[in-house]
């Protein structure tokens, strides 16, 4: 948050709350992505929390206390049903706190226009039946 009071506009702030949903647009306290395009704030009986919000530079964040699901393609007969898309950078799975990363599927392609590297601290692990 911004300690000087002339960086921040309050007229422009929105809040609205219904029940355990509050949302809030135009919040000029600077965080680490600026000042709050709007956000969307949920809380539920046990107090776990979830948020979506977009900063004035244009960061998007989704937050979830527990897990979080993506389901696509409940009614497609096939092709791809979830798509993530880094149209003009990289992408980065991190799983933090020792924890695991799965890709699962009947086939898995990893496709490359150049290099494949795989880089381990310890072992790498190839298996097949056949």
């Amino acid at each position: 948050m911004s300690d000087n009071p002339t960086l921040q506009n309050w007229q422009g702030r929105q809040y609205e709350s219904f029940g355990n949903l509050r949302i809030d647009t135009g919040n000029p306290e600077l965080g680490n992505d600026g000042a709050t395009t709007y956000a969307l704030y949920a809380e539920n009986d046990q107090g776990l929390t979830s948020s979506f919000i977009m900063s004035k530079d244009g960061q998007y964040n989704i937050l979830n206390d527990d897990c979080i699901t993506i389901t696509g393609g409940v009614e497609k007969n096939g092709g791809k049903c979830i798509n993530i898309v880094g149209a003009n950078g990289d992408v980065t799975i991190t799983a933090m706190e020792n924890g695991d990363i799965r890709i699962k599927g009947k086939n898995v392609i990893i496709d490359a226009d150049d290099n494949i590297n795989i880089h381990s601290k310890k072992n790498v692990t190839i298996k097949g039946d056949s």
